[in-house]
């Protein structure tokens, strides 16, 4: 764990309490965040990391979480774990566009 990751988790926690999300869905992208901090390795981040796409894109099917939030919440939880090359596939346009999200500005 790093500060840098370790301040994504906390922006990931505040984001979600500011989000106003049901128990599931918050306690979901807590969940994520999480193990994405506490991943020790490039393997543990990776399957950290591999529900993510799916979580938030059935929370946004649901109606749980707007398009918006949805980029939003991507872009802070990649901050959480360590650096990696996600696979194309896993690519959002919003990924890396708010550096300073993580920054609570």
């Amino acid at each position: 764990m790093t500060r840098r990751r370790y301040e994504g988790y906390v922006v990931v926690r505040d984001a979600i309490a500011r989000q106003a999300l049901a128990d599931y869905p918050a306690a979901v992208l807590a969940d994520l965040a999480e193990g994405l901090l506490l991943a020790r390795d490039e393997k543990e981040a990776r399957r950290a990391a591999a529900p993510v796409p799916d979580s938030l894109a059935s929370f946004v099917a649901r109606g749980e979480l707007s398009r918006f939030a949805e980029d939003r919440f991507w872009a802070l939880l990649r901050r959480c774990g360590p650096r990696l090359s996600w696979p194309t596939s896993w690519d959002h346009p919003m990924a890396e566009s708010r550096p300073s999200a993580v920054r609570g500005r």
